[in-house]
């Protein structure tokens, strides 16, 4: 089965509904409503959970085996301005959302040091960008320090000044530090076809 864009953009459309009616929680007493509005976690709720899934990490160490939460640290928010700010070709606003140093993790593999101030010029070859985000999802590990990860489907398309086009779907994970900049990338992509 050949997924098109247009499949992808329904099942992260359909996850991120399903998402919203499950954390709604409607409460009736004798036909009286009772409450309303966001989950409230308890043993005997079946629709959700405070916490879920489960860390292993990349090798051994004390978060190992413990779940996740979501963070609300004003990461969503700070990646939506990130976003307009990136597809505004706004270099100085963009170097802004990064810790001095980050680590960046290209899907083509590899990993290379940065800093902000080489977003500064990252523009400086491209035409035009386009960068919309279709969902993020902004966890950490539980009972630990508020670092947190985002994860973000999106799509991007970059004209260069040569006139090539760079064109994918993305998965990127941003790590947010504890001052709340952004420390690492990252990135796993797919090619989007012409149909």
């Amino acid at each position: 089965m050949k997924l098109t864009k247009e499949a992808v953009k329904s099942f992260v459309g359909a996850f991120v509904v399903t998402v919203i009616i499950g954390s709604i929680v409607i409460s009736w007493d004798d036909g009286a409503l009772k409450s309303a509005g966001k989950f409230m976690g308890g043993e005997d709720n079946e629709l959700s959970e405070s916490t879920g899934g489960k860390f292993f990490g990349r090798g051994e160490s004390e978060y190992s085996g413990r779940p996740f939460v979501f963070s609300n640290r004003g990461e969503v928010e700070i990646l939506e301005k990130f976003f307009a700010d990136y597809n505004n070709m706004d270099g100085e606003a963009v170097a802004g959302y990064f810790a001095d140093e980050w680590t960046f993790m290209a899907a083509t593999g590899g990993t290379s040091q940065r800093t902000s101030e080489d977003m500064k010029s990252i523009f400086d070859s491209l035409d035009s960008v386009t960068w919309t985000p279709f969902s993020m999802v902004p966890v950490k590990i539980y009972d630990t320090d508020p670092a947190s990860g985002v994860t973000v489907y999106s799509a991007e398309k970059r004209v260069n000044k040569d006139g090539t086009v760079w064109e994918k779907d993305l998965v990127e994970l941003f790590f947010f530090d504890l001052e709340g900049k952004i420390s690492g990338v990252e990135q796993y992509v797919r090619e989007i076809s012409g149909e």
